[in-house]
């Protein structure tokens, strides 16, 4: 019985603090919206081991870096890009901030080193990423090189037919997004 009020009196708490929370952001506005948003997505903050390109574990939890488009493993460069993150995360504790979204199994983030430098931001400077621009926002773009742009194929989900690739086609779009949906289905357990 015990544990049963310990449980109920936990969770009320939580209730409570998220309805204080949203209480204070219709009262103050956008700071109270920061606050609130803060609180649902803490931080995750530790030393990294980088799985690929565009992919970290810190603290046990797999992070996928948010708005970097990096070549899969099998790809030609991807060995290439997971080694330079390698080399970007170092021994450093990385500080990953939550935008509330997942994918594959991984929480979507934006990761920083100890010195505040974005690691994604990193990886697309050393020319082994690209901007994923329906992500990001675009606040990677001027960080891709040419080499990189002209090496790394920009996955679909990341292409704007006139934008990110002036040649890419609605038809090739439409294509390969088909593709990928069959191919994560065939993925699936």
């Amino acid at each position: 019985m015990g544990a049963i009020l310990k449980n109920f009196l936990r969770d009320f708490g939580r209730s409570m603090a998220a309805m204080c929370l949203v209480g204070t952001a219709l009262l103050s506005g956008t700071a109270g919206l920061v606050a609130y948003e803060r609180w649902q997505h803490p931080s995750i903050i530790g030393k990294a081991r980088v799985i690929d390109g565009d992919t970290l574990q810190v603290d046990g939890i797999r992070i996928r870096l948010n708005g970097i488009d990096a070549p899969e493993l099998r790809d030609p460069l991807g060995p290439a890009s997971r080694r330079e993150l390698k080399l970007i995360v170092g021994d450093d504790t990385i500080r990953c901030r939550p935008n509330g979204d997942t994918t594959h199994g991984r929480i979507v983030a934006v990761c920083m080193r100890e010195d505040g430098r974005d690691i994604g931001a990193e990886l697309i400077r050393h020319g082994l990423a690209l901007d994923c621009q329906h992500f990001s926002d675009g606040r990677y773009h001027d960080f891709e090189t040419e080499q990189a742009r002209r090496r790394i194929k920009r996955a679909s989900y990341c292409r704007t037919p006139g934008v990110t690739d002036p040649d890419y086609t609605l038809e090739e779009q439409a294509a390969d997004a088909a593709a990928d949906a069959a191919r994560d289905a065939a993925q699936k357990p």
